[in-house]
């Protein structure tokens, strides 16, 4: 099950909100793989091709867009045991994103301020 979060920026009072973690049906590299653009699906069904049991790790993980200026989450899809990493692209502008190892690096991008807020506010499945 996946968390609703909610940041805001202390500094300028932005306010955002971003589903984080999976969900049930993300089990299943199909579902999951039409999360990505067609050049990712195709280097991943390749990879896929002919494992009995393909292992990956799916998540939506907490990003900053600095074109559209929005803390967001992005799917990124992690392959074993090859540790190849895929990151989407921003749900708000379709421009790429970076996602930090430690999402508390993660500055204002309204603002630039590095005071930032997150919490949980529900859950999604």
């Amino acid at each position: 099950m996946g968390s609703i979060e909610r940041t805001t920026c202390k500094k300028c009072g932005k306010l955002w909100q971003y589903k984080t973690g999976c969900g049930v049906s993300h089990w299943n590299l199909n579902v999951v793989l039409d999360l990505f653009d067609e050049d990712i699906k195709a280097q991943v069904k390749s990879w896929a091709d002919g494992k009995e049991v393909p292992l990956f790790q799916f998540d939506y993980c907490k990003a900053s867009c600095s074109t559209c200026r929005a803390v967001v989450g992005v799917p990124v899809l992690k392959l074993f045991p090859e540790n190849t990493l895929y990151v989407g692209k921003c749900e708000n502008c379709g421009s790429e994103v970076t996602v930090p190892e430690e999402t508390s690096l993660i500055v204002c991008p309204e603002c630039g301020g590095q005071t930032l807020e997150s919490c949980r506010e529900g859950l999604w499945d």
